[in-house]
């Protein structure tokens, strides 16, 4: 039984119809049903000639629609416009955003020198196309010689070299470039500098006579012998990035350090001996003549082969001017006689295994090798 209280509460109620109806109307706006997608709520551009299913498909929709109330209507306009008012802009910013990282991505590629092309990413990829057994002729220099560009880095080397400031024998032919290739470093393969052999051209046309090198040949063995029947031959080296002589140096004296202890192991030279003894100190002579600064993109460092009675000296010049010397071997009992820090650190270019450059050994390779008939 309702006290009076519940009662008066009651016909109050019963008697504000309209106050309870405002409510219920209230709480079902708070939910409203989903709003059927048409082409009246998207905005204009997408009814231009450039969409033709959404032009044709809005022209359908606006017949289909017209009966609806206005005020429906409305309401979707309004909501479809505040949403296409934050997805058109942002579609803009997307895209903008899309074109500054593609550019800055592109000039952080050629910082690093990574190559793209159609879409693929290669790291100091190299030609998919062998390199021609005779060097190509690739333009006349300021100063009227021949000079021939490496593929990969674009930098120019002279076919036919200089005459050394380092005394050569007067029998000595023209050097001529027999092969050259880049030096990279690290997982990201950052090209360092191009290197070039340059041979005395007599040598070089004999073994040619012969037929050249066999395509199974060791080209380490093959140069090994040369050098150590008196071919006199130079090591260019022409950075592509700015560097200095003590990454160059440090670079050569591992190289150095590692064909000695593979020629121990190998059992050519005899631990403890004294051809071990005198390459140790080639090695610290290295260190102490070595120059200071910095080395700039496009400067040459030659190594020259001088021919000895046993092998070769190795002289280093720079603009001109000779700055440190190695010294061929001298008599041993070791099972390699010629074996010397001079003519190793030729030869760890050209090794069977782990050498400086593949490209430059291979280029090389090719470059004594007789073309097919």
């Amino acid at each position: 039984m309702l006290g009076r209280t519940g009662l008066s509460v009651a016909t109050a109620t019963l008697a504000r119809p309209t106050t309870s109806m405002r409510s219920v109307s209230t709480f079902t706006r708070s939910f409203p049903t989903p709003i059927r997608r048409s082409a009246l709520s998207e905005p204009s551009f997408f009814h231009s000639t450039r969409h033709l299913t959404r032009a044709s498909y809005a022209t359908g929709q606006q017949g289909s629609e017209r009966g609806q109330k206005q005020g429906s209507q409305q309401h979707k306009a309004s909501s479809a416009g505040i949403r296409w008012q934050v997805v058109v802009p942002t579609a803009a910013v997307a895209l903008l955003a899309d074109w500054y990282f593609g550019i800055t991505s592109a000039a952080a590629d050629r910082l690093l020198g990574i190559e793209t092309s159609s879409g693929a990413v290669h790291l100091d990829a190299q030609p998919q196309t062998p390199t021609p057994t005779s060097l190509p002729v690739a333009s006349i220099s300021a100063q009227g010689g021949q000079v021939v560009i490496d593929p990969d880095t674009k930098q120019a080397l002279p076919l036919y070299l200089p005459k050394p400031v380092s005394s050569l024998p007067s029998s000595t032919g023209n050097l001529k470039l027999v092969g050259l290739g880049v030096r990279t470093v690290s997982f990201l393969r950052v090209k360092v500098y191009v290197a070039a052999l340059y041979l005395d051209e007599k040598r070089v046309d004999a073994l040619m006579a012969q037929g050249g090198l066999p395509a199974d040949a060791s080209l380490e063995e093959a140069l090994k012998k040369m050098l150590d029947q008196g071919t006199a031959a130079v090591v260019r080296i022409v950075p592509v990035r700015n560097t200095d002589f003590n990454h160059l140096r440090d670079g050569f004296i591992r190289a150095l350090q590692g064909r000695l202890k593979k020629a121990i192991k190998n059992g050519q030279i005899q631990s403890g001996s004294d051809t071990e003894r005198r390459f140790e100190e080639s090695i610290q002579e290295i260190k102490d003549s070595f120059l200071r600064g910095s080395v700039p993109k496009g400067s040459a460092l030659d190594l020259v082969a001088i021919p000895a009675s046993k092998g070769a000296n190795l002289s280093f010049e720079y603009k001109s001017q000779t700055f440190g010397q190695i010294a061929s071997a001298s008599a041993s009992q070791d099972q390699d006689a010629s074996f010397s820090a001079a003519r190793e650190l030729i030869l760890a270019y050209f090794a069977d295994q782990g050498e400086i450059s593949t490209p430059f050994k291979k280029s090389v390779k090719e470059g004594l090798t007789a073309s097919p008939a």
